[in-house]
């Protein structure tokens, strides 16, 4: 009886292990099977439940482009990102006020005048970190000059002559209403803080030239600023970019009896945007201005004869307009420059090949001039740099493009590029003797 008893104990103890084996197989399979589902879902962290994890690439995102500067009716943009892995990218913008972004493209779309930060933030991915997950770059807007006519603001109570108003020519005072002038030749009576504006008396090439059109301000200080295609283009001044005639801007702000008063306003700009000109277009347009300290951009690219004749002739400019053109004409810096004391570098000039007279005594009378960079390797045309550098600083620095060559002194050499000259005798032109020669990088 004992016996049948243990061995009865004996068969349910197997049982129970036996179902206890059967559950434990079960539960593993199906962790295992987990497991692996995990791993896959997981980006590939785990393996099987076995707990291995798999490395993940580093990744990194950066701008190439850190301060980016445009104007108030620039076009929607985007500055480009470098980005290495498949993270997710977002982009905000800290002043949606003065831009905002798009925040999946990064496209940039101009609100107002002010500074804004662009930042690009990147997620991990599952193949890939980022230790750094942002960049970001600071964009200032500026307000477009362009978008305004050429504008007199006075200084102080006073009055405004204009000559030779050519019929159809109108202006507005203090933002009011375009008024016709009376006469050819007018005085406009104004008080300090005053604006004139003013006009051409048509629309594209219906409007008319501005030949010996001149703007006196010699009795009283006046800012300058604005667009000064609205003397081109009454209503489309803001895209004109085309010079009309000949002898289009001749002498603008240049009375003949004395000195024009007019100042460069602290932060208000004048736009000349032409990139196309004519015969003298510019010339004396500024000379004689001696309180004029900041010269407006030049981006013209299409020159004329003397385009630039005298422009600046004994202005306070302290920083000259960078200069791009690379195909010159006959006289077209010609004097630009002269007498400007306070100038202190040249523009670069990278024309090649110069024409003749192009810059005949264009820094002439210069006297704190000390460095100029000149790319030219061809200066065979007649009087092409003569005297250039006339009294200039005695001492300064002169870049030259690497294959032009020196001539060792003040004898003639033909077989030079440049020639050398006594600084204060330089009816042939060259370098100054006492000036350092050195090879553009």
């Amino acid at each position: 009886m004992k016996k049948c008893f243990r061995i009865a104990a004996l068969v349910a103890a197997m049982g129970m292990a036996l179902a206890m084996f059967a559950c434990s197989n079960s539960s593993d399979s199906g962790s295992g099977s987990g497991g692996n589902g995990g791993g896959s879902g997981g980006g590939g962290t785990t393996n099987g439940g076995g707990g291995t994890e798999i490395s993940k690439q580093a990744g990194s995102i950066s701008y190439a482009t850190t301060s980016v500067e445009k104007l108030s009716t620039a076009a929607a943009f985007t500055n480009e990102l470098t980005k290495t892995g498949d993270g997710t990218v977002t982009y905000a913008s800290s002043s949606t006020s003065v831009a905002t972004v798009n925040e999946s493209t990064g496209e940039v779309t101009i609100v107002a005048v002010g500074t804004t930060t662009i930042t690009a933030t990147v997620a991990d991915s599952a193949t890939y970190s980022y230790e750094t997950k942002t960049a970001s770059y600071t964009l200032t807007v500026a307000f477009d000059y362009k978008t305004i006519p050429l504008t007199l603001e006075a200084c102080a109570d006073g009055t405004i002559t204009l000559t030779n108003i050519k019929t159809g020519f109108k202006y507005s005072k203090n933002g009011g209403e375009k008024t016709d002038f009376a006469t050819p030749n007018e005085t406009l009576t104004v008080s300090a803080g005053d604006t004139i504006c003013l006009f051409a008396s048509g629309t594209g090439s219906a409007g008319s030239t501005n030949t010996d059109f001149v703007i006196d301000c010699s009795t009283t200080e006046c800012y300058v600023y604005g667009n000064v295609m609205s003397l081109e283009d009454a209503d489309g001044y803001s895209t004109c970019t085309t010079i009309k005639s000949i002898y289009e801007f001749q002498n603008l702000f240049h009375p003949s009896s004395s000195a024009n008063q007019i100042k460069s306003h602290p932060t208000k700009k004048l736009v000349l945007p032409a990139t196309t000109l004519k015969l003298r277009c510019y010339e004396n347009m500024f000379y004689n201005c001696p309180k004029l300290t900041v010269a407006p951009d030049l981006p013209a690219t299409t020159l004329a004869d003397q385009c630039y004749y005298a422009m600046f002739g004994f202005c306070a400019i302290e920083t000259a307009p960078a200069l791009p053109a690379t195909t010159l004409a006959s006289g077209c810096y010609k004097e630009m420059f002269r007498s400007c004391e306070s100038l202190t570098k040249a523009p670069d000039l990278p024309a090649p090949t110069l024409y003749k007279e192009c810059y005949y005594s264009m820094f002439s009378g210069c006297t704190s001039l000390n460095h100029i960079k000149c790319l030219a390797t061809d200066t065979s045309a007649k009087d092409c740099y003569k005297c250039m550098l006339f009294n200039v600083s005695s001492t300064g620095t002169f870049v030259k493009a690497a294959s032009a060559t020196v001539a060792a002194d003040t004898t003639d050499d033909p077989t030079k590029t440049w020639q050398r000259c006594y600084l204060t005798n330089n009816s042939k032109g060259g370098i100054p003797t006492n000036w350092t020669v050195q090879n553009a990088n």
